[in-house]
């Protein structure tokens, strides 16, 4: 089978013209989605690298609707950690961490040391 040249009015026409294919737009898009979908899954099984996004750009992993399950790590940074109920944890210059509501009511965390 030869390489996506290119596609219009729903027909895939490979470059080696073995095969014209008709498929209507939303069974098109739903494929490639799932096609893409097991290659990233398939990617994260098999990284040996590290993923560093370009400076100041913001990346995301998942959607509000497709979440990531679990997340397993040795070190996690992060900056606001932000609840599905709304809730946030954040840093504070004054106060250290702070406990923020949906409504925006700010509320100190008070630490005690273990010892």
């Amino acid at each position: 089978m030869g390489v996506l040249v290119n596609y219009s009015n729903n027909n895939i026409n490979t470059g080696d013209n073995m095969a014209t294919i008709k498929i209507y737009g939303d069974k098109f898009m739903e494929a490639m989605k799932e096609r893409f979908r097991n290659f990233i899954v398939s990617l994260f099984q098999s990284l040996d690298f590290d993923i560093i996004p370009k400076p100041n750009v913001l990346v995301r992993i998942g959607t509000p609707d497709s979440r990531i399950n679990e997340v397993c790590t040795n070190v996690l940074r992060v900056g606001d950690i932000e609840l599905s109920n709304g809730w946030k944890i954040v840093e504070d210059d004054k106060y250290g961490l702070i406990l923020v509501s949906p409504r925006g009511k700010r509320y100190r965390i008070l630490l005690e040391e273990v010892k």
